[in-house]
């Protein structure tokens, strides 16, 4: 059995960004959302660990029971968290893929709005080689859908290779309004402030406009612990510990279905990062698919990237990537900050074609968003839906 773990916020929620208090031009740091999954296991850890009865202190010196279910902050034990996902009005909706673009006009008092998608040109040489970078068709000032979401529906379209409804996209501010805080730090054992530990932080609340909330999948969980979950519970979120609703339910896990027809008019597969991804972390193709290698034309230039997902061999032939995602951190056992990480953000895309030409039949699309790719995937990053490239 899987778990469903629902968090609903009850206060302002906080997810602090990479960069630190003191770093020079930092006025105020903003929250990051949805949360870093490392958050957000940590505090479903620290809850089921209670639930069992953990004494911490000796589950911190590797000497408390559960060590092999729960973990730590670095390397998960049997807990797995097989998703982590945003739902608004009961629906899990996606971030928006990055080579939506929309433009907007004003005629008047009368605003149009219209959308458009990149595609992918001709091969150019630049810095990569000799490779098909996306090119532009919208009007000028079209630009990408950044803090935007994506329902169930406008990703059936945009899959299929069309364009989705402006009904299916669904900004960030309509579910959070940014809340600035102002913070100083405190001397407990004196009653009194710390001299220059004065901070600002925007916390996020809830606007109420559209039901949304935060649905955890879990796996790895024995059918004792399971057993012994109450149906509603609390935990402290994020930074300063801020309050969560949670609700549990039992799931019986299902491979994702592939929704889509097969279509002869498409040059290849588009493949969306649905979750944060760890590719080939140290490596210079840190934002390539894990196990790509480059492939070189006579005169020594790249043209294409090749390699296998799920057992398909694949050639990489363009990608639209967002900024790199930055996520740092604070580890509970040795007390310190966490080291940055680099993450491939959701939204990106990936561009590919099979090694033989061919399109991927039904079952190939299946096998490969059935998977999760990369490491950490045991922090739910790593997923892909596949879609058509036309």
């Amino acid at each position: 059995m899987m778990l469903q773990c629902t968090l609903t916020p009850v206060d302002t929620w906080f997810f602090r960004e990479a960069r630190s208090h003191d770093a020079v031009g930092v006025g105020q740091l903003d929250s990051i959302f949805p949360p870093p999954a490392s958050t957000v296991a940590g505090a479903l850890r620290t809850l089921l660990g209670d639930l069992l009865g953990i004494n911490w202190q000796e589950f911190k010196e590797g000497q408390g029971k559960h060590q092999d279910l729960l973990g730590d902050g670095e390397h998960l034990g049997a807990f797995r968290l097989a998703e982590l996902r945003l739902c608004v009005g009961g629906e899990a909706v996606y971030p928006a893929p990055q080579d939506l673009l929309r433009h907007q006009t004003l005629a008047g008092q009368e605003e149009t709005t219209t959308y458009h998608r990149l595609s992918i040109g001709d091969p150019l040489r630049c810095d990569l080689g000799e490779v098909r970078l996306p090119e532009m068709q919208a009007p000028a000032g079209s630009k990408p859908l950044d803090n935007h979401y994506i329902t169930q529906k406008g990703l059936n379209t945009w899959l299929a290779g069309g364009i989705p409804d402006e009904a299916t996209l669904i900004p960030q501010k309509e579910l959070l309004a940014i809340e600035p805080r102002l913070g100083i730090g405190r001397d407990n054992t004196r009653g009194r402030v710390k001299d220059g530990l004065l901070y600002q932080t925007r916390h996020l609340r809830s606007t109420g406009e559209k039901d949304w909330h935060l649905e955890v999948l879990i796996d790895g969980l024995d059918e004792m612990l399971l057993s012994r979950l109450p149906t509603t519970s609390s935990i402290r979120l994020g930074g300063e510990g801020r309050e969560a609703a949670v609700k549990f339910a039992l799931l019986q896990p299902t491979a994702p279905a592939a929704d889509l027809a097969a279509d002869d008019s498409a040059q290849g597969i588009t493949l969306l990062l649905t979750s944060p991804a760890r590719f080939n972390p140290e490596s210079e193709l840190s934002w390539c698919l894990p196990g790509f290698v480059p492939v070189q034309n006579s005169a020594g230039l790249t043209t294409h990237w090749q390699g296998e997902l799920a057992g398909v061999a694949l050639k990489l032939i363009a990608a639209v990537l967002p900024r790199p995602l930055r996520l740092g951190g604070w580890d509970q056992k040795k007390r310190q900050p966490k080291p940055l990480a680099s993450l491939n953000a959701p939204g990106g895309l990936y561009y590919c074609q099979k090694l033989d030409d061919s399109l991927p039949s039904l079952a190939e699309i299946q096998a490969i968003q059935a998977q999760a790719y990369g490491e950490a995937t045991a922090w739910g990053y790593g997923r892909l839906q596949v879609g058509w490239w036309k």
